[in-house]
């Protein structure tokens, strides 16, 4: 069968539209003293924040991502997690030190204001064997934002940021909770993934901040888990869907599953498979949409990649192939800009971070 003419100059032009949309090279935001191998960006502004590491020292900066202009807010022996609140200019960021003498971890919970520079201690938990240093993940109105810890009992606990009156509020789980979760968008419910260690069963969850209530959403049998390991769950729920990068014996990459929450009692698991070559570093939701966009490794080329993939469509763009080494990316929600950072080490003496824009072509 012949296509039509237009239809291939239509098909054509598409292409080429999409390819020249990131035709621009990336740019250097700012340089960094130090290796700052996590940077945030926040979700609709032209902020960044990192923790750099300068000697043994760790240094918390927000940076302007148009001018390059860097504040350092805060010097800390033990860095913990940041995120921005979203709709706002406001950091939240943790740090820990232990007490030698009394034998246990305090965790410090600040905001950071990049508009009026106001710098809040919001609170403190005391009696913490260890804090999972992920970064805290935030609600998309703002109103809430927590990060995961491990009390004295060895349960799981995760602080509530609440925006509106500056508080930490503990939140015990009272149930076996994998590392690996995330904040839905409304603030209301927390999701994760875990195995159960003497079945081998798989499971995803669903937690009420407000009642306490669970409810597992799948459930796959140790004989039906469609993988052998799991990590990096990210939730979309504006969508009630979730995606999980899997590893299985069977096949020689990393695949991302995605799960439809609205078809909990029919689960059905979409991969996405990377090239036999390529090593899922870390993805995430593009802009709470359908998109993913992921940082991979190209073990063959030696090269790492930033691609966004439509998993249902397959559909699969390269937007930056380079071979300096970068360990996270993070999106600007509502602009095609993607922030990255590139370390320098070869002089240990001089390590340096470049902070790292990739902005789409107007």
């Amino acid at each position: 069968m012949r296509l039509p003419v237009l239809t291939i100059l239509s098909f054509l032009m598409a292409v080429l539209i999409s390819q020249s949309a990131f035709a621009a090279k990336p740019s250097v935001v700012t340089k960094l003293e130090g290796d700052a191998s996590v940077v945030r960006c926040t979700p609709r502004s032209n902020w960044l924040a990192a923790w750099n590491q300068v000697g043994n020292e760790y240094k918390l900066v927000v940076i302007n991502g148009d001018n390059g202009e860097k504040r350092e807010i805060f010097t800390a022996d033990n860095p913990g997690g940041m995120c921005w609140i979203p709709g706002k200019n406001v950091l939240l960021y943790t740090f820990a030190f232990y007490q030698e003498k009394l034998k246990l971890n305090n965790v410090i919970y600040r905001t950071y204001n990049v508009d009026t520079k106001a710098d809040v201690l919001v609170g403190e938990m005391k009696d913490l064997f260890e804090m999972y240093t992920l970064d805290p993940i935030a609600a998309e109105d703002g109103s809430k934002a927590m990060q995961m810890t491990i009390n004295t009992e060895s349960l799981p606990s995760f602080n509530l940021f609440l925006s509106g009156v500056n508080q930490v509020v503990p939140r015990v789980a009272r149930a076996n909770i994998g590392s690996d979760y995330d904040l839905s968008s409304d603030g209301y419910s927390v999701f994760w993934h875990l195995h159960d260690a003497n079945t081998g069963d798989f499971y995803i969850a669903e937690w009420s901040l407000e009642d306490g209530t669970y409810r597992n959403l799948y459930t796959f049998s140790n004989d039906k888990d469609p993988a052998d390991d799991h990590a990096l769950f990210k939730v979309e729920s504006a969508s009630r869907q979730a995606a999980t990068t899997v590893f299985a014996e069977g096949r020689p990459t990393l695949q991302l599953c995605i799960y439809n929450f609205s078809n909990k009692d029919n689960p059905q698991v979409l991969t996405v498979d990377l090239q036999p070559n390529e090593d899922l570093i870390y993805f995430d939701w593009k802009d709470r949409g359908n998109t993913i966009y992921a940082l991979v490794n190209d073990k063959q080329a030696k090269l790492f990649k930033i691609i966004e993939i439509e998993p249902y469509t397959k559909v699969r763009r390269e937007l930056l192939s380079t071979s300096d080494f970068i360990s996270l990316i993070d999106y600007s929600s509502g602009k095609d800009t993607y922030y990255y950072s590139v370390l320098d080490s070869r002089d240990s003496r001089k390590v340096s971070t470049q902070i790292m824009r990739l902005q789409a072509e107007d």
